[in-house]
C-alpha cells in the first residue's frame, strides 16, 4: 500500500445484547455429558463396542468382587504336619441439572460453571507400602493331617514365611484388612522403614509403632517447617527398572497420545507384549482399564491445578483463543479454549500454552450462551473470577456470535466490579481474514461453490457456458477438483493414475488434495499438485474414455440425457497458464497464512507487516498486465482485506505489539502509513481529514504506558517524623530545597514513562533482526525500560489468530471416531486436555538406550586381568606337560 493511505474505521454502535431462551437439554452424546464427578460416576462405562473387532455388548467390569476368588486365580495349597518341617508350597496365583434462574450476579447457570476436578482413591496406590512387606491377596488352601482343608484368602508376611519353622507356616498367613496387616508389620518396622526409603514410598502411620510415633507427632508440633518448590532442569532418562506404577503411566500415556481405545488396557493381546518383555508379570502388575481411568482422571487434575497455579503465579495476563467444533457422528458441540502468558521462573521468561477446556455445550450458540461458557471456563483456571481478573486478550472468528460472546464476557466483568473492553480486546482471527479475501477471489475466478454440493458434482459440465468463467475460460479449478473426486471414487482409477505417474517420471505416487473453503491453504496445495502432476493427468484423460466410460452419465427421469467425456476435462496450455496465475495468487495469500501458525511465540506483532505485505502483493499483480484477467478477483480479495484491516483501528494492541518488538518500533508506522510530511501532502491535495499516523501510533503506546507507570510498584514514603524544637529550625533553612524535591518527584511521575519511551525509541541495537525472540529480549531488557516490560508480560502472549483450537479440533477427530460414541463429555476432555500435554515431552527411551555409551576405568579391573593372564599361562603348561 502508498503511504498515508491508512483510514480509520467508522466506529459503530455494537449490537444489542439480546437475551435467549435457556434449552434445558443437555449436549447430546459421543460424548455424553456426564453430571456428577462421583467416584461412581466416574468408571467409565467403556464397552467392548469400542473395538471394531468386538462382537459382545457386555460392559467391561470395573472393580472385582471381594466374596469369592476368582474363577483364574490359581489356589495354594499349603499341607498341615509337623510346623518344624516346611512344607512344599505350590505356585501362588494373585490377583493380579440446569438451574431455570441465573445464579449470582454475574448470570452464571450450573451448566456454565466448571469446578476444578478433585483426584480420586486408587487401590494400588494406597497398598503400595503394603506389598514392600505383604503379597498380594492371594488365596491358600491349607491341608490338615486329617485330609480336610481349608481355603482362606489374605497376604503372606515375607519375612514370617522365611521364618517359618519358628512359628509355623499358618501364622504368616494373614486375612485381616489392610490396617491390620500394617499393624502386623510393625514388629518389621526397621526392615519395612529402610524399604520405604528405597522406593520413596511415604510410611504408613498404622505400621510405625505407637511409641514412635507419639515421638514423630511431638517432634513435628514443635518444628514449622516451610517447604519451598523448586523447578530445576535435568536430562530426561528413561525407567532403569520395572514398576507397576511405571507401567501404568506409560499405557494411560500410549491410549491417550496415540487415540487409543480405552478398553485396549485389557485386551490380552496388548498384555501380552507387555508380558513378553517382563514373563514373569502377573495381572496385578498390570493396569486395567478402570485404573487407567482412574489415572486419567487423577492426571487431569493434578495438571488443571497446576496450570491455575501457574496462571495465579504469572506477573503478567493471560490471553486466550475460543472456538466452537461439532463432532461428526453425534453432532455434539464442544467449545475448546486454548491460554497463552508468559512464565517467569528463576528470571527466565517462556511464553507458555495450554488447553484449558473442551467443555461439551448445552443449549443453543447464541452469543449469550457461549459467552456464559466462556467465562466458566475461565474461571476454572483462574483467569477471571470475582475477585479479579487476568484476562487480556480473546481471539475469536469473525462471527456476529462471537462479539455477542465478548460483549457478554464485558457485561460480566462489570457485574463483578472489574474492567474489560470487548472493543478493545476482541481480536478477529487473522488467518480467517486472509482466507476470507481468498475466498473471494475464488469466487470470481471459478464456479467451485456450484459444486460444493454431492449431487453438484457428479453432474459438473465443463462444457456448458454457464460454466464457463473469465470471459469463456475453462473453469480449471472446478475441472481440477471434479477430475481429483472422480479418479479417487474408483480403486481402478487409482490404479491406472499411479501407473501413469509412473511412466510420466514420478518415483512417488501422490494424490490430488481437494479444494475446501473451510480448510485454509487447501486451494494452493491442490493447484501446486495438479501442476507437478499435469504430465499424468494428460495421459490419464487420453485413456479414461476407452477403460472407464464417460466420467458422468446425466440421466432424467430414469433415462439417459447426457454422456459426459473424460476428454472434456483435458487442460490445454493455456489452462495451465491460468493453474500457474491462480497459484501464484493464492502463493501469496498461503504464505502470509503461516506467519500466523506459530503458538509458542508472539505472533501479533507480525500482522500489520503482514496484511500491508498481503496487499501490496495484490495491487501489483491487479496493476500487471500479465493478471489483466484477474483485476476483478483481485480487487475483491482487497476489498475484504480493508474491511478487515480498519478494524483493526480500534484494537491498539496491535499497534503495542509492534511497538514492543525492537526490530519495528514505532519506525514501521512512519514508513507505512506515513508521519506528518505524509500529513501535509495528503491536506494539500484535498484529504482535509489526513492523520499523522505516526504520531497516533505515539499516542496509542503513551496513553497505555501512562495507565500502566501509575499503577507501578514504589518503594514505601517513610513516615513523617513528630518535628521537635530543636529540628524545627534546621527544616526551614532547607524547606525550599523540600518543595523544590516534591516538584521533581511531580515531575517524575508526568515524565518518567515519557523519558522512558524516548530511549527505548532511539535505541536501535544493531543486533536486533526480524527474527529475534521477542521473549528473550525483554527478558534481558525489562529492568532497562520497566514500563515497557509489564506491558510486554501482557500484550506478547496474545494470539493474532485461532489455530490453537483448529489445531486441538483437528486432534478431537482422531479421538471422536465410531468406536467411541459412549464416552463420556468428561472423559473426552481428559484425554484431549492430556493429550496436548503429554504429546509435546513424548521420549524415544529406546533411542536413547541406543545412544548410551558405558564407560570403565581400565585400571579397576587390572587385578582380574592378571589373574586371567596367570589362568591363561597355567593352562598351557598344563598342555605342555600332557604333550610331553
Amino acid at each position: 500500500m502508498t503511504k498515508g493511505t491508512k483510514r480509520p474505521a467508522k466506529k459503530t454502535k455494537p449490537p444489542a445484547t439480546r437475551s435467549t431462551s435457556r434449552n434445558k437439554a443437555n449436549a447430546s452424546a459421543t460424548i455424553k455429558p456426564s453430571t456428577k464427578a462421583s467416584t461412581s460416576k466416574r468408571r467409565a462405562e467403556v464397552s467392548d463396542s469400542e473395538e471394531d473387532d468386538s462382537e459382545s455388548t457386555e460392559e467391561v467390569p470395573h472393580r472385582r468382587s471381594r466374596k469369592r476368588p476368582r474363577v483364574d486365580d490359581e489356589v495354594e495349597d499349603v499341607m498341615a504336619g509337623d510346623d518344624d518341617d516346611e512344607p512344599d508350597v505350590e505356585v501362588v496365583g494373585g490377583e493380579a441439572s440446569n438451574a431455570e434462574d441465573d445464579e449470582g450476579n454475574d448470570g452464571l447457570q450450573e451448566k456454565h460453571t466448571l469446578p476444578m476436578p478433585s483426584a480420586q482413591p486408587v487401590k494400588k496406590e494406597s497398598t503400595k507400602d503394603l506389598l514392600l512387606i505383604m503379597s498380594d491377596k492371594v488365596t491358600v488352601r491349607f491341608m490338615n493331617a486329617d485330609k480336610t482343608s481349608e481355603t482362606v484368602r489374605g497376604r503372606w508376611c515375607s519375612v514370617c514365611k522365611e521364618g517359618a519353622k519358628a512359628k509355623g507356616l499358618r501364622a504368616a498367613f494373614l486375612t485381616g484388612a489392610n490396617s491390620s496387616c500394617r499393624q502386623h508389620i510393625r514388629q518389621h518396622y526397621e526392615l519395612y522403614k529402610a524399604k520405604c526409603k528405597e522406593a520413596d514410598i511415604p510410611v504408613n502411620h498404622w505400621a510405625i509403632p505407637r511409641d514412635i510415633w507419639r515421638e514423630m507427632q511431638a517432634e513435628k508440633e514443635a518444628k514449622a517447617k516451610l517447604v519451598q518448590k523448586k523447578i530445576e532442569f535435568g536430562v530426561v532418562s528413561g525407567p532403569k527398572e520395572f514398576t507397576r506404577d511405571g507401567i501404568l503411566q506409560s499405557v494411560t500415556k500410549f491410549i491417550t497420545v496415540d487415540d487409543q481405545s480405552l478398553a485396549v488396557a485389557s485386551k490380552p493381546i496388548f498384555r501380552n507384549c507387555l508380558v513378553t518383555m517382563r514373563p514373569k508379570t502377573t495381572n496385578t502388575d498390570l493396569p486395567s482399564t478402570h485404573e487407567v481411568l482412574v489415572n486419567l482422571h487423577n492426571k487431569f487434575t493434578v495438571h488443571m491445578a497446576e496450570v491455575r497455579e501457574s496462571i495465579l503465579k504469572a506477573p503478567g495476563k493471560v490471553s486466550v483463543t475460543d472456538d466452537l467444533w461439532s463432532e461428526d457422528y453425534t453432532k455434539s458441540s464442544f467449545k475448546g479454549m486454548s491460554a497463552h502468558w508468559i512464565e517467569v521462573v528463576n528470571g527466565k521468561w517462556r511464553m507458555r500454552t495450554e488447553v484449558i477446556a473442551f467443555q461439551a455445550v448445552s443449549g443453543d450458540h447464541s452469543g449469550l450462551n457461549l459467552g456464559r461458557y466462556f467465562v466458566g471456563c475461565c474461571d476454572r483456571v483462574g483467569i477471571m473470577g470475582k475477585n479479579g481478573s487476568k484476562l487480556q486478550c480473546a481471539t475469536l472468528d469473525n462471527t456476529s456470535s462471537n462479539t455477542t460472546l465478548c460483549e457478554t464476557v464485558e457485561n460480566i466483568h462489570k457485574s463483578r466490579g472489574q474492567e474489560w473492553s470487548a472493543e478493545e480486546n476482541q481480536l478477529p482471527c487473522c488467518a480467517h481474514v486472509v482466507n476470507l479475501g481468498n475466498v473471494d477471489i475464488m469466487r470470481c475466478v471459478t464456479k467451485i461453490a456450484a459444486v460444493e454440493t454431492a449431487t453438484a458434482i457428479w453432474e459438473y459440465d465443463p462444457t456448458l457456458p454457464d460454466n464457463r468463467v473469465l470471459g469463456g475460460s475453462l473453469d480449471v479449478i472446478a475441472a481440477i477438483r471434479t477430475l481429483a473426486i472422480k479418479i479417487q471414487a474408483s480403486g481402478q482409477r487409482i490404479e491406472y493414475f499411479e501407473q501413469c505417474q509412473t511412466q510420466c517420471g514420478q518415483t512417488q505416487t501422490f494424490k490430488i488434495p481437494l479444494h475446501s473453503n473451510i480448510r485454509w491453504g487447501t486451494a494452493h496445495k491442490m493447484l501446486e499438485r495438479a501442476y507437478q502432476l499435469r504430465q499424468a493427468i494428460a495421459l490419464f484423460l487420453s485413456a479414461a474414455d476407452e477403460l472407464f466410460g464417460p466420467i458422468t452419465t446425466i440421466r432424467v427421469d430414469g433415462r439417459v440425457s447426457k454422456h459426459i467425456p473424460w476428454s472434456a476435462f483435458k487442460l490445454q496450455e493455456s489452462d495451465w497458464t491460468r493453474v500457474i496465475d491462480a497459484k501464484e495468487i493464492l502463493a501469496d495469500s498461503n504464505r502470509i497464512q503461516q506467519y500466523f501458525s506459530s503458538e509458542s511465540e508472539p505472533t501479533l506483532w507480525r500482522v500489520l507487516p503482514a496484511l500491508e505485505e498481503l496487499q501490496t502483493h495484490w495491487e501489483e499483480k491487479k496493476d500487471d498486465p500479465h493478471y489483466a484477467l484477474y483485476a476483478s478477483a483481485l480487487d475483491a480479495g482487497l476489498q475484504k482485506l480493508k474491511k478487515y484491516y480498519l478494524l483493526l483501528d480500534t484494537k491498539p494492541v496491535f499497534v503495542l505489539a509492534l511497538a514492543l518488538h525492537p526490530y519495528y518500533k514505532l519506525a514501521y508506522i512512519e514508513h507505512a502509513w506515513g508521519g506528518e510530511n505524509e500529513q501535509q501532502d495528503a491536506i494539500a491535495k484535498g484529504d482535509l481529514d489526513a492523520k499523522n499516523w505516526q504520531d497516533e501510533a505515539q499516542q496509542i503506546v503513551e496513553n497505555t504506558m501512562r495507565r500502566y507507570w501509575s499503577t507501578r510498584p514504589r518503594a514505601p514514603q517513610p513516615e513523617p517524623q513528630p518535628s521537635t524544637s530543636s529540628t524545627t529550625a534546621k527544616s526551614k533553612k532547607v524547606s525550599d530545597f523540600d518543595l523544590h524535591r516534591k516538584t521533581l518527584l511531580a515531575r517524575e511521575d508526568q515524565e518518567g514513562y515519557q523519558a522512558e519511551l524516548r530511549r527505548y525509541l532511539n535505541d536501535v541495537p544493531a543486533e536486533v533482526t526480524k527474527d529475534t525472540d521477542v521473549v528473550v529480549w525483554w527478558q534481558d531488557n525489562h529492568q532497562k525500560y520497566p514500563t515497557l516490560g509489564r506491558m510486554a508480560l501482557d500484550i506478547l502472549p496474545a494470539q493474532a489468530s485461532s489455530i490453537p483450537c483448529e489445531r486441538l479440533f483437528s486432534g478431537s477427530k482422531q479421538t471422536a471416531d465410531a468406536r467411541r460414541t459412549k464416552l463420556g463429555a468428561k472423559v473426552f476432555e481428559e484425554l484431549q486436555i492430556m493429550k496436548y500435554a503429554w504429546r509435546r515431552d513424548v521420549s524415544d527411551f529406546a533411542a536413547m538406550n541406543s545412544r548410551y555409551i558405558e564407560e570403565i576405568d581400565i585400571h579397576e579391573y587390572t587385578d582380574m586381568l592378571e589373574a586371567e593372564k596367570q589362568t591363561v599361562e597355567w593352562e598351557c603348561d598344563v598342555d605342555e606337560e600332557v604333550a610331553v
